[in-house]
């Protein structure tokens, strides 16, 4: 036993050297690890923690109010960017907006979403009043915003639920916000991160656990990729079997493979298993639906390439057959604006103020005619 503790002390010794040099390198050399990731100027830190629905993932903080995603954003008591509600809508014809950075409104005031756009113009003499919720979050993909509508949206009584489908809803493995969380925890406890050591193995398991999460994800589809552009995957295509999906979408997408510069999310819609998810996810709002008297409405946000022209349309027809298939209204304006596209555009994502006024003409368009019938 004493030649075993002795042996111990040893190792403690050696270990806490080797630390000690360490911490004296990083020093010398001016390397603090994590000091890039707690400067983080895009403020996303202050207004995203971590969920206790692992389903959600992430979630907006309550109160929580400063710069993030490009803008300023001031975040209500039950944790999404927008003004106070009651919960009992009272008399309020109410629509719940579900989706991701788009929705959320990245880069723009909230006036500048198309939530509350839609909501300003229900607003005059005659008009019944109508209250639209923005429950955005930037990076949701599709599981999150069903959970999301699920655990906090019902409280709110809708009778309509618009979900702003992008294109990359469908993409799972990893999310850029997950850094943002972290970088939450790490600011909580900055006394631990004072070690640049410690920062060294902090920065080392973030990047073990996140960054090889979106790699995944980004190899995943890079694999999608290299099957989908083979012409036996294409040949072989109508042996996949997916319930009610469109064989024909397949292969129109896979032809649409040979372009260039083809963004990752499109071999989402390349992918049974992808398919299968937005599947799920739909018949899940449906569900909800029934049980909750409320219409979906599935917005879907156009892709904004540089070209003047609607790529990839076999995936809007994939997402419209899915959500028509279970009787939700589809919104589709990627064909109106195509020769707007570049005026109406933040990034190939984003669309901006102008953009985003024309998917809320587009909602006032259905609400007002189908809902209320022209009043």
């Amino acid at each position: 036993m004493k030649k075993l503790f002795i042996n111990l002390f040893v190792m403690l010794i050696a270990i806490s050297l080797c630390v000690f040099l360490i911490e004296l390198i990083l020093i010398v050399f001016h390397q603090e690890p994590l000091k890039a990731f707690l400067e983080d100027p895009g403020g996303r830190h202050l207004i995203l923690k971590e969920s206790k629905n692992k389903s959600i993932q992430y979630e907006l903080i309550p109160h929580a109010k400063g710069y993030a995603f490009g803008t300023y954003v001031q975040i209500n008591r039950y944790g999404f960017r927008d003004r106070e509600y009651d919960l009992n809508k009272g008399n309020s014809y109410r629509i719940i907006a579900l989706g991701d950075s788009v929705t959320f409104g990245t880069s723009l005031p909230i006036a500048s979403t198309y939530s509350k756009k839609l909501e300003i113009l229900f607003q005059g003499p005659g008009k019944r009043k109508v209250e639209v919720i923005n429950m955005g979050c930037g990076g949701y993909n599709i599981s999150q915003v069903v959970s999301l509508l699920e655990e906090k949206g019902l409280r709110f009584s809708p009778d309509m639920v618009v979900y702003g489908f992008c294109l990359n809803d469908l993409m799972l493995r990893g999310s850029p916000n997950s850094k943002y969380i972290t970088r939450n925890f790490f600011t909580q406890h900055k006394s631990w991160f004072r070690f640049r050591f410690v920062q060294l193995v902090a920065s080392y398991l973030y990047k073990l656990k996140h960054i090889r999460a979106l790699e995944n994800e980004v190899h995943y589809l890079q694999r999608k990729q290299i099957e989908s552009s083979s012409v036996a995957l294409e040949e072989s295509a109508s042996n996949i079997k997916v319930e009610d999906y469109s064989i024909v979408a397949i292969g129109d997408l896979l032809r649409e493979s040979k372009k260039e510069n083809v963004p990752h999310f499109a071999w989402s819609y390349a992918s049974p298993e992808r398919i299968k998810l937005m599947q799920h996810s739909f018949d899940m709002f449906k569900a909800l639906a029934e049980q909750h008297h409320f219409k979906v409405v599935i917005l879907i946000i156009p892709f904004l390439g540089k070209d003047n022209e609607v790529l990839f349309p076999s995936i809007y027809e994939i997402i419209k057959k899915e959500a028509t298939l279970r009787n939700f209204h589809v919104i589709n304006i990627a064909n109106d604006i195509r020769k707007d596209i570049a005026q109406l555009r933040l990034d190939d994502i984003h669309p901006n103020a102008s953009g985003h006024s024309l998917l809320a003409q587009a909602l006032y368009g259905y609400v007002s005619n189908s809902v209320f019938n022209g009043q």
